[in-house]
């Protein structure tokens, strides 16, 4: 019911995401916020950052400079330009850079840093200097010099001439693609963090995906403070610094915690060191910020050394995991977090090369560019690590649900063809098979399908499948069996090659794919069980539960047989193995269920005498076997009753009387296929019945009408008609 609503639901979401698609590249792309996607500067602004002038007259660009080159500080001069616009906002971002501007004789601004828990830097500054239409043409000067006392550093990343409200539009603009992926490492890291939570405790994951959140969030909140977008919309200079400082060496300790996570052979040890690396890390940064008055700016090689020793350590780690699997020979799962591991690595040490070339000039967006594009691919590949895991978990689950259902049906207090039964329906509901079916050894050099379950539509096979030649075709399967337990066959046209013989035997039956196993009691095979016409993804599922399924069908068959072999002097017949009429009384008088439907048959066999009387007693007695053994096939010999000579009796429990008249004209087809007649009085009770008389009343009419037919114009009730 519910795939049927599905089939439906699929082609709206479709088109729903089409349409999503087309609405945002349309957006995109032909409206205003092309220019802003593009990164497409507005119209008003003036690149300012070249032919400005130095004390000594020289001509530079302000990226190609920074105050350390002169000494303590930089003058630079420019003039303004004539049509400068009355509001104009000159637009400075500088990197941990004293500042000081006038135009003309006038001092217009001011920024120092001031001390604070990491030092005296401040990082990235963002400067908006309003001018009005008084300054055109004016000459500007700019005092540079470095925030930090060993006069290294002090810079000027741009300057340009804008509108006040293009300002912090432009910043963002720039920043927006590493802004982006640094809110999809925080998205990662928090969809972790969901997954983890909703996991059951029972089934816990095998990945410390609560570690990975945390350390993703850290991380994604690092790059996005790196891109400064933080600093530019909040104005806060020296929190968002602590920050940028201190995520990351926080971060080392829970990626540490997943990579162990992952392994097979969790030592104590590596845990107690993924601690105390960035413990002592930050104790060491602090203890010598405070003690020696150190900037932390100059604490690289310090931070540097605690990355390097967290990626050796993570090494370590995985090549101890690794010999620990190749000596037990199990794999370790982690070809995925390898690949995502070293990009991670590759594109870290590409921003650190970076930062070490290229010093404080920064790239747009931030230190940790590559850092991003590192991070997604490794978080795609954990994504698809955890999902693997979440898939196999989920079928594990279902398995073990699977696998308790089937031991409570073999462990029930019902009888065995009941619970054999029960277990075929369940697994063709579980399993969406068309049938169900478990296959005999009849001892006489064939086999007999003696158990079928059918899902409704599906057309039975079991009167098709008696007498089954075990040369030609069981011995086949036997041999395979041997060699993997169990034969799996996703698609009947594709195992014909090379298997004619069974393709030949199958192909009738309506099976298009199979999965079958043995049955095998005290070492010896005695039979097989199958599920027909299952979806191949099933097809899988079933396999890894049949050696479960084979051990039960085998002990319900030999509780069966135990059971048939203690019962059959006391209650079954001896010449037809059904059950005899003191197993009647018992089953009426104790053990007959009152309160739920069934069908009530009585069996009379016709042309009886006449068949003793000229052929003897012999034929005789094999004509009331064979009407038994009809009814037993059908309705299964636990329910059919001789209560006389040539009379039976049979309680059907079927689930609705289309079911039982089913069954009923089954019962017809086999006797008609021994060449025997039998008059049949058959009565289907809805509601249950407590008093049985006028049940059998009924029954017995219906049995004198058919006897009545069949012999019309007869003096001998007990005669055979004449040709």
């Amino acid at each position: 019911m519910n795939k049927e609503r599905d089939k439906f639901a699929v082609p709206y979401l479709i088109v729903i995401g089409i349409c999503m698609i087309v609405l945002f590249c349309f957006v995109s792309f032909f409206t205003d916020f092309r220019s802003f996607f593009l990164n497409e500067d507005p119209e008003g602004k003036i690149d300012f950052s070249q032919g400005w002038l130095t004390d000594t007259g020289e001509e530079i660009n302000i990226f190609d400079t920074d105050a350390s080159i002169y000494g303590d500080q930089i003058t630079l001069t420019k003039s303004l330009p004539n049509d400068l616009a009355d509001q104009t906002c000159l637009a400075i971002v500088s990197l941990n850079a004293k500042i000081d501007i006038t135009v003309g004789s006038k001092d217009i601004y001011q920024f120092d840093s001031v001390p604070n828990l990491i030092g005296s830097g401040s990082g990235v500054n963002y400067h908006t200097i309003y001018l009005s239409d008084e300054d055109a043409g004016k000459e500007i000067t700019i005092t540079l010099s470095s925030v930090f006392t060993n006069y290294t550093a002090g810079r000027l990343n741009e300057i340009f001439l804008c509108a006040p409200s293009d300002f912090v539009p432009i910043i963002v603009r720039s920043s927006l693609f590493a802004a982006s992926f640094s809110f999809l490492v925080i998205f990662f890291g928090i969809l972790m963090l969901i997954i983890h939570f909703l996991i059951p405790k029972e089934h816990t994951s095998p990945y410390h995906l609560a570690s990975l959140g945390n350390a993703l969030i850290l991380i994604g909140i690092w790059c996005l403070i790196d891109t400064e977008l933080p600093q530019l919309l909040t104005g806060c200079i020296y929190g968002i610094r602590v920050l940028d400082y201190t995520l990351l060496p926080l971060a080392i300790f829970p990626l540490l915690l997943f990579v162990i996570s992952l392994t097979q052979k969790r030592r104590p040890v590596y845990v107690q060191l993924a601690f105390w690396i960035p413990v002592l890390l930050l104790s060491s940064m602090f203890f010598v910020r405070f003690t020696f008055g150190t900037d932390m700016h100059d604490l690289s090689p310090l931070i540097y050394g605690a990355y390097a020793l967290a990626l050796i350590l993570a090494l370590i780690i995985l090549l101890d995991n690794e010999h620990y699997c190749r000596v037990n020979r199990t794999p370790s799962g982690l070809g995925l977090f390898y690949i995502g591991l070293g990009c991670l690595t590759v594109c870290a040490l590409l921003d650190i090369l970076i930062v070490t070339l290229k010093g404080e000039q920064r790239m747009p967006g931030g230190y940790g560019h590559f850092l991003r594009y590192g991070m997604i691919i490794f978080l795609l590949t954990m994504v698809w690590q955890v999902l693997r895991w979440w898939t196999d978990d989920r079928a594990s689950i279902e398995r073990e649900r699977v696998v308790n259902k089937i031991l409570q049906c073999a462990m029930g207090s019902q009888g065995a063809d009941t619970k054999i039964k029960s277990v075929l329906e369940y697994l063709c509901i579980q399993l969406h098979a068309d049938r169900a079916c478990v296959f005999e050894d009849q001892l006489d050099g064939t086999f007999a399908n003696t158990y079928e379950w059918c899902r409704p539509g599906a057309h039975p096979q079991i009167a098709n499948l008696q007498e089954v030649p075990y040369d030609s075709l069981i011995e086949i399967w036997y041999d395979e069996f041997k060699k993997d337990h169990h034969i799996a066959i996703e698609d009947l046209e594709k195992y014909r090659p090379g298997n004619e013989t069974m393709y030949n035997w199958l192909k009738p039956q309506d099976i298009q794919s199979l999965i079958t196993g043995p049955l095998v009691i005290e070492g010896k095979y005695v039979g097989f069980f199958g599920l027909v016409n299952l979806p191949a993804a099933f097809i899988k599922e079933a396999g890894e539960i049949m050696g479960l399924l084979s051990y039960v069908f085998a002990q319900i068959i030999s509780q069966r047989d135990e059971q048939n072999t203690l019962l059959k002097n006391s209650y079954s017949d001896e010449m037809t193995g059904v059950k005899n009429r003191r197993a009647l009384d018992e089953f009426e008088a104790n053990e007959r269920d009152t309160t739920k439907p069934f069908g009530y048959i009585v069996c009379d066999l016709n042309g009886l005498k006449i068949v003793n009387d000229t052929i003897g007693h012999n034929e005789g007695d094999n004509m009331i076997i064979d009407v038994a053994n009809a009814l037993a096939m059908v309705f299964g010999a636990q329910n059919v009753f001789r209560s006389g000579g040539d009379e039976f009796v049979v309680y059907d429990y079927a689930d609705n009387e289309t079911v039982f008249e089913n069954e009923v004209k089954q019962l017809h087809r086999y006797v008609d296929r021994k060449k025997r007649s039998v008059s049949i009085g058959a009565i289907y009770c809805k509601e249950g019945c407590a008093d049985m008389t006028p049940i059998k009343t009924a029954a017995a009419e219906q049995l004198y009408t058919e006897k009545k037919k069949f012999f019309n114009g007869r003096n001998d009730r007990r005669s055979v008609p004449r040709g």
